[in-house]
């Protein structure tokens, strides 16, 4: 809509609102809603409070009853269709927080079995904070007015066992969004209340904006500007926004920097900064700071690789070359030495990385590695996965056994029914980020081995820190595959891949002319402003037609002309179906659209998550296709990577549109053709077109700027991370270098 003129001069007005609708909410606060008043008049209003007003839009939601003062007008407003209508708007100079509706206590009602979102909706807004006063009363006559007898039943049962529901009123009564409660409820659990009332900074492990956060506490609990534990959380809160840009620590001056700006004083930043050290919430390493949860995780996956590294499996050569020789026979092409060596290496380490760039045979290795330590009967066990379906189907394949991914084996294998010498290989090594690698170590048996494969030439991974990519720099047993094996033309993937991984800039990358479907890889030059219709235009003629991801594009960025928004906005709208869309009955609103990257979800969608949901078997970058929704329960049926996934329209904000993503979310993946969207960016470097050109198994085309894409092949900074990790591993290694004897393969 258009705002026109103003109708009436601006008069003083008060009046107090229940919200309908969320208009706007801006990046650095403000926020536009509607409202209805509560004075029985049902006039509706729009009121407009600006950043200084509303710091945190977050606390403003559907349901919630505030107190507005201010300048009310009427305007007239012009519609799409060109009709207009007259209303009136209030410019708050006050608002005032009165009642939050029950937002967190409707969302644990939905969640027990029976309890569907209505009659949820309908509980948590006529008992409200009673139903906890009936629980512990075990009296469900109040209830049975509403539900049956066995519902009414469960739900005592459940509020009485979880012992949650007094921190969800008190959530509710502060106006903390669901999500942010639920994870608070899923770590603290039946001490939800006691600490969220103590100190309501705590929720900042789990809340990016400490706007929001500020607004609770001071405003609703009282806490001071210059409290302990305000300057403390915010400390923090820098720190843990960093972990968004997958660092583990900040160099100091860099977190100074940071909470000036939060804090708006440069004292107060250093004093909070001294604050947290005093109180063991941050350590410093150097110039480097870390946060406490943080050195505790890095630690241990030093500790653990440090114990693992101690491991050496004393076998016989003339064994192993048994099992190679076995192995051997069974395929067709004959092992190099060097490839021969790196199964030797693995079967005797407790902990090895197998590193290598593409087309060197890593897949063929892990085979033979597996077959040695069989024919040896040196494990029982071996559990192969990696951080993607596509990739664990891949190794699957390649080597005749069984493979899962990293959230399946996390979270679906009991750490107890793990074979004492089982052995784990993790492929794709290098997008496995510090959380995961923990939890993996820590799941290594007594008597067991690791072995992590990839190419530390390729992108960080997605989440937080740097793993395979600082770990090849220390002393680990590390057979590194040089030999292109996949042999091609010049402009052949593997080919290509090497040129761009060793490029030092005496010679021109070779491309094969572009000639339609085939295979290798091809530049085509287009300026900037029609890179996305060419994209487009290729999309189809590769075969391209929205159903799958044989064909996927390709950008280094999400906004702007040839960036992943426009090109999954331009093919959504091309292959999409109307009647296919999902409307979904929320907040009292009927038939609402779930907008996705702008454009409403269908059925037969390509979505990507942007979260991990290790129990529902999907991670930050999973890809999968909207099979199915059924309008009566709200669900959404995803086909995830070969894993069926129900979500709900509350789930539709981690999601993107998957026809084109970026080269970061495509790591661990692999698909028949790849179109490679390039233009001049600060994320260009030579690692990032290293691994776009490797995500395709047969047909690479590379649209834009030549000059661009040739520039950044002499940049490396895709591992500008901070991070501790190497410090941890190397005072690990090094005290066990002091005191334990090293098999011959340690350090």
């Amino acid at each position: 809509m258009v705002i026109g003129s103003k109708a009436t001069s601006a008069v003083k007005f008060a009046c107090e609102l229940i919200i309908r609708k969320i208009r706007h909410t801006g990046a650095q606060g403000g926020v536009i809603f509607s409202g209805v008043a509560t004075d029985g008049s049902n006039q509706r209003y729009v009121v407009k409070a600006s950043y200084k007003l509303a710091p945190a839009p977050k606390l403003f939601r559907p349901g919630h009853k505030w107190s507005v003062s201010g300048s009310v007008s009427e305007y007239v407003v012009k519609l799409r269709d060109g009709s207009t209508r007259t209303e009136m708007q209030i410019t708050a100079d006050s608002l005032v927080f009165l009642r939050a509706d029950n937002d967190n206590i409707e969302q644990m009602l939905r969640s027990i079995e029976g309890v569907g979102e209505s009659k949820a909706k309908n509980l948590a807004k006529t008992l409200g904070a009673r139903i906890n006063q009936i629980a512990m009363a075990e009296d469900t006559s109040e209830l049975e007015e509403h539900c049956s007898p066995l519902i009414a039943a469960r739900i005592v049962q459940v509020v009485r066992e979880s012992e949650v529901f007094p921190a969800l009123q008190l959530f509710d009564e502060c106006g903390i969004p669901t999500h942010l409660a639920s994870q608070a409820i899923k770590i603290w659990k039946h001490k939800s209340y006691e600490i969220f009332s103590t100190n309501p900074y705590f929720l900042s492990a789990f809340e990016p904006s400490m706007k929001l956060l500020d607004e609770v506490a001071i405003k609703r609990f009282g806490f001071e500007k210059d409290s302990p534990e305000r300057l403390i959380a915010f400390v923090k809160s820098a720190l843990f926004n960093a972990f968004e840009q997958g660092h583990t620590c900040l160099p100091t001056k860099k977190l100074k920097t940071r909470l000036t700006h939060m804090l708006g004083d440069q004292e107060i930043a250093s004093r909070a900064i001294e604050s947290a050290m005093a109180q063991g919430e941050i350590e410093q390493r150097s110039d480097l700071i870390q946060v406490s949860s943080m050195v505790t995780i890095e630690s241990s996956v030093a500790k653990n690789s440090a114990k693992l590294l101690s491991r050496y499996f004393d076998i016989p050569d003339h064994t192993i070359q048994s099992s190679i020789d076995k192995y051997q026979s069974g395929i067709i092409f004959p092992l190099t030495d060097e490839q021969k060596a790196a199964i030797s290496v693995c079967v005797k380490s407790g902990i090895s990385l197998l590193t290598g760039g593409a087309g060197c045979g890593k897949t063929t290795v892990l085979e033979g590695i597996c077959a040695a330590l069989e024919d040896s009967q040196q494990t029982s066990k071996i559990y192969l996965m990696a951080i993607s379906g596509q990739a664990a189907k891949r190794i699957q394949e390649a080597t005749g056994r069984d493979a899962m991914t990293i959230a399946a084996f996390l979270y679906h294998v009991d750490s107890e029914d793990i074979p004492e010498d089982a052995t784990i290989i993790v492929d794709e090594g290098s997008m496995v980020d510090t959380l995961a690698l923990n939890m993996i170590l820590k799941r290594v048996p007594s008597k067991g081995r690791c072995l992590i494969a990839g190419d530390p030439e390729q992108l960080s991974p997605v989440g937080v820190g740097l793993t395979l990519h600082k770990m090849v720099d220390l002393p680990f047993p590390n057979p590194h595959l040089s030999a292109v094996k996949r042999q091609s033309s010049a402009s052949g993937i593997p080919q290509v891949a090497t040129a761009i991984r060793n490029y030092d800039g005496d010679c021109e990358v070779e491309f094969a002319d572009y000639d339609g479907k085939g295979s290798g890889v091809s530049f085509i030059e287009v300026p900037d402003h029609l890179i996305t219709s060419k994209v487009i235009e290729l999309y189809s003629a590769l075969g391209g037609d929205g159903e799958s991801n044989d064909v996927l594009i390709l950008s280094p960025v999400r906004n702007h002309s040839g960036g992943v928004v426009d090109i999954n906005r331009n093919i959504h709208d091309k292959v999409a179906k109307s009647d296919n869309r999902l409307l979904f009955d929320t907040a009292g609103f009927k038939g609402v659209n779930a907008l996705i990257d702008g454009v409403p979800l269908c059925v037969g969608d390509l979505i990507m998550t942007r979260r991990n949901d290790y129990e529902r078997g999907f991670r930050n970058g999973s890809i999968g296709r909207v099979t199915s929704f059924d309008s009566g329960s709200q669900a959404i049926q995803v086909d995830m990577e070969g894993v069926d996934v129900i979500m709900s329209f509350a789930d539709t904000p981690i999601l993107n549109m998957a026809y084109a993503t970026t080269v970061h979310k495509s790591q661990g993946s692999q698909y028949p053709r790849v179109i490679i969207a390039v233009k001049e960016s600060r994320l260009l470097d030579r690692h990032l077109f290293y691994t776009a050109v490797t995500r395709a198994r047969e047909q690479v085309v590379i649209v834009g700027d030549r000059k661009a894409f040739t520039k950044a092949l002499s940049k490396s900074k895709a591992f500008a991370r901070h991070t501790l990790l190497d410090v941890h591993l190397s005072e690990c290694h090094a005290n066990l270098n002091k005191n334990e004897p090293q098999g011959p393969q340690g350090l």
